[in-house]
């Protein structure tokens, strides 16, 4: 039971996930039909989403310059990839997978720690009562929550890492199951357990922020 808040927060994330990408993309269509040019509507919504876009790279220029990874030209600039409107870039050096990994999860990791902070601050001074705290905060976990998501190519080395700590879990199974093997079950702490109950009730705001941008481009349409 401890652990169905671990559960939770997946599914949420993978929803604010395809909110995320279902909004940006929603947000690149209007001003393209307005202005009937990609160009000028690449141009606005990158003035739109660029404060997004700099927390979204320099997480990564930040975490590869912690974990000593070479780094390149940083891009603010969104470009129309696949039909999708993909966000800037940072040219990261070749490393080992596990580092890759992490410096291809640090928006994700550093937008939900921001979205908590800013929930809990504004909320700590009573902020939440005044329409413009409340739009700011808004418009705050509006950019950060459709800005953190990282790309396919960012995600490639978490793939392989999650695939590869599945299979050896599930041999690990095998192992225990066929030699009669007790394995420690996973505990939480009681305050961790709280945090994760905590977290799963506050990414429901940056979904409900998504939610009330599609319903209001729905009933523009």
């Amino acid at each position: 039971m401890e652990n169905v808040f671990l559960i939770i927060i997946f599914f949420e994330i993978i929803v604010l996930f395809l909110l995320s990408k279902n909004v940006t993309k929603r947000v690149y269509l209007l001003f393209f039909h307005i202005f009937k040019s990609k160009k000028i509507a690449i141009y606005v919504y990158s003035v739109i989403f660029l404060p997004g876009t700099f927390v979204h790279e320099l997480s990564h220029f930040l975490f590869a310059l912690f974990l000593l990874v070479p780094v390149g030209e940083v891009d603010l600039v969104p470009t129309i990839e696949e039909g999708n409107v993909k966000l800037g870039s940072v040219a990261i050096g070749k490393t080992d997978l596990l580092r890759r990994v992490i410096i291809g999860l640090a928006p994700l990791l550093v937008g939900v720690s921001l979205i908590v902070t800013f929930l809990y601050q504004f909320s700590e001074r009573g902020l939440l009562a005044n329409p413009w705290a409340l739009a700011i905060l808004g418009y705050l976990v509006f950019q950060i929550g459709n800005s953190m998501f990282s790309s396919r190519k960012d995600l490639e080395g978490a793939v392989t890492l999650v695939s590869f700590l599945s299979i050896s879990y599930i041999f690990l199974l095998f192992l225990a199951s066929k030699f009669n093997l007790n394995l420690p079950p996973l505990t939480l702490t009681p305050s961790f357990v709280e945090s994760l109950k905590v977290l799963s009730l506050l990414l429901l705001v940056p979904i409900s922020v998504d939610l009330f941008t599609l319903l209001l481009f729905r009933l523009v349409d």
